[in-house]
């Protein structure tokens, strides 16, 4: 029941499809209830919080990212604690707090980079980073620190893209570049907004439904008067 649940995963991160909330319920008591380890317990506890703040259930997916943050710290396991930590930022994000958000982004930051260069994890580091990166530009924006945030964001786009050594990502690179894209709007910046989001909506799939309708507004914005 457990792995089932856990390969839910890229149904609700990529495509969208949400309505797994019996299931993680389910899979986050069972995994209680049998003493499963504190990663297993901790990885489905912040797979339920992330589908509790889809459904705009705030209060109930901090308890259950809190709990994910407490199981990982107890395994001693570093990089679940941060992304846990991270996940906490993203809900912040959500509710609009975007000082707390910002606060859980840089914490998360400081604990992926406290994982050893022999630990498990560690080959993953680059990315971890990338990604809280992509966040706290995503913050920085919504705190009106534009110039920031763009650095932050371009930053994630040439990770994401490849331009740095990695693996390119097509998803995240796309994830990226409609963030920039956010922050150039805001900055008044349009034409270069537009081009992040041609971008963008080249790099994802059909099957990308909310990102894809995400973008279309985005892109209606950008063109108004």
């Amino acid at each position: 029941m457990w792995w089932l649940a856990r390969s839910l995963w890229p149904l609700q991160l990529k495509a969208g499809y949400w309505d797994v909330l019996p299931a993680l319920r389910d899979a986050s008591r069972c995994a209680e209830e049998a003493g499963a380890d504190g990663r297993t317990a901790g990885a489905l506890h912040s797979q339920l919080a992330h589908r509790l703040g889809e459904m705009g259930r705030w209060e109930q997916a901090h308890r259950a990212a809190r709990a994910a943050v407490t199981y990982e710290r107890a395994a001693v396991h570093l990089r679940g604690e941060a992304s846990a930590v991270e996940l906490l930022g993203l809900l912040s994000l959500y509710r609009w707090s975007f000082e707390e958000a910002y606060e859980r982004f840089t914490e998360a930051e400081s604990l992926y980079r406290g994982v050893g260069v022999d630990e498990e994890g560690a080959a993953d580091l680059p990315r971890a980073l990338a990604l809280v990166t992509r966040h706290q530009g995503r913050a920085l924006r919504c705190l009106d620190r534009l110039d920031d945030s763009r650095r932050c964001l371009e930053s994630a786009v040439d990770f994401f893209a490849g331009r740095t050594g990695a693996v390119p990502e097509p998803y995240n690179h796309a994830r990226a570049l409609t963030d920039l894209a956010e922050t150039l709007h805001d900055a008044g910046d349009d034409t270069a907004a537009l081009a992040r989001i041609t971008e963008a909506e080249r790099l994802s799939p059909a099957s990308a439904t909310p990102h894809r309708a995400h973008l279309a507004g985005l892109r209606r914005r950008c063109e108004a008067p």
